[in-house]
């Protein structure tokens, strides 16, 4: 094969930045839908939404808009800032940030004052009690044990780091911890473990393998 000339080469190299750019670009606006739609929260203008996610709109009209724009501060935090090692603090910062753009900002990022519960409502205008939470008294210890806990576990590095967070992530649904958006920090709190996998260089379970490489590679 013969060999690309000098100035091809050059001019690929100075390319590469901007195409590299473009790229993270996209994974982030397809990241910020994805996690968000997954809580409901869809902006049907794809134009504005992209839009939102890349911070060149700042007039958000509905509360999907303002939403949108939480998840995509919350995903930013934990993709771009130095958070390690995970606390309570980063999930009151999370919190705060997704309800920053909404009307309920003033008491993000707080644990709940009161008790609260889990229930199901039906058609008829009923509702049946799923389960009870950990009582707003308990929380702060609850939360602070469930912290030291899978710190604990990553330290001891005896499983993958996803597995571990979503035990984690179990435990804190069942403490529930906010009197509103619960649904969303929890998925949010779910992103360090991926993320710290990621840095570290380690794979998900199950990856690997000559068979799974060649279909990448496909």
């Amino acid at each position: 094969m013969a060999a690309a000339p000098a100035g091809s080469e050059a001019l690929r190299a100075a390319q590469l930045p901007g195409l590299l750019g473009e790229l993270a670009l996209r994974a982030r606006v397809t990241s910020v839908k994805a996690s968000s739609a997954l809580e409901g929260v869809v902006v049907p203008d794809e134009r504005r939404a992209d839009r939102i996610i890349a911070s060149r709109e700042v007039r958000l009209r509905t509360r999907s808009e303002q939403e949108l724009a939480g998840y995509r501060d919350a995903l930013d935090y934990v993709w771009q800032e130095d958070w390690q090692p995970i606390n309570v603090g980063l999930v009151l910062h999370l919190h705060r940030l997704l309800f920053g753009h909404t009307a309920a900002a003033a008491a993000a990022g707080v644990l709940k004052s009161e008790d609260n519960l889990v229930v199901d409502k039906h058609a008829d205008g009923s509702r049946t009690v799923r389960f009870t939470p950990v009582p707003a008294s308990q929380t702060p210890y609850f939360m602070d044990e469930l912290i030291d806990r899978y710190a604990e576990q990553v330290r001891r590095d005896a499983q993958h780091p996803v597995l571990l967070v979503g035990l984690a992530i179990l435990d804190l649904l069942v403490i529930h911890p906010f009197e509103d958006g619960n649904g969303w920090s929890t998925s949010s709190s779910s992103w360090p473990g991926p993320t710290r996998c990621s840095r570290s260089g380690r794979r998900p379970p199950g990856a690997g393998g000559d068979a799974q490489q060649d279909l990448l590679a496909a």
